[in-house]
């Protein structure tokens, strides 16, 4: 998951969370190696980006990807910034988020854009969200992290509107994690 953004607002962060519980973001940057087998590799406080969250070992449950503008509207807009994100998945093409034209307001610091659901017998769905919220996704669960190093504009932790099901994209794929630097075979249908 790869995010890039133009010059303002400065500050726009990945977060992402895990089935159980912990999140990925500039306060908790995870690992490759150890639980949760998620990191953040950078946390780009000054425009462009790009802000990378690699997984390296799936877990089954629902894994949700969001951004957050950590600068504040004061400084710009999510919508007007230019960003984007890649989704990169084994064995498939390169999924291109951007954000919607309507719904972000001064109260809006969040983009939520998908969730990735993972099935016990590894298969992955891709469900488009892409609406724009006053809180962070919810995780289902307390998160484990929440103290973050700027903690002045720490997030709450209520749950966000639900889309409704009609209109999202789906993706389905069969992915079998197999390590850190082996090539996992997929097969992806519908």
């Amino acid at each position: 998951m790869k995010l890039t953004w133009g010059q303002l607002p400065s500050d726009l962060d990945s977060w992402l969370f895990t089935p159980d519980g912990d999140q990925i973001y500039f306060g908790n940057q995870g690992s490759l190696v150890s639980r949760p087998f998620a990191s953040l590799d950078v946390d780009d406080t000054s425009s462009f980006g790009p802000e990378v969250v690699t997984l390296t070992r799936s877990m089954v449950g629902t894994y949700k990807y969001a951004v957050n503008n950590y600068s504040g509207q004061g400084s710009g807009a999510i919508g007007a910034s230019g960003a984007r994100v890649e989704l990169s998945l084994p064995g498939s093409t390169v999924e291109l988020f951007t954000p919607p034209t309507v719904g972000e307001s001064t109260s809006t610091d969040w983009w939520q854009l998908f969730e990735l659901d993972v099935a016990a017998n590894c298969s992955i769905t891709v469900r488009r969200t892409g609406w724009f919220s006053i809180s962070p996704p919810a995780s289902g669960k307390a998160p484990r992290q929440t103290t973050a190093r700027r903690p002045e504009r720490a997030p709450s932790w209520h749950a966000a509107p639900r889309a409704a099901a009609r209109g999202r994209a789906i993706f389905q794929a069969r992915w079998r994690p197999v390590g850190i630097s082996s090539r996992a075979g997929r097969t992806v249908g519908r």
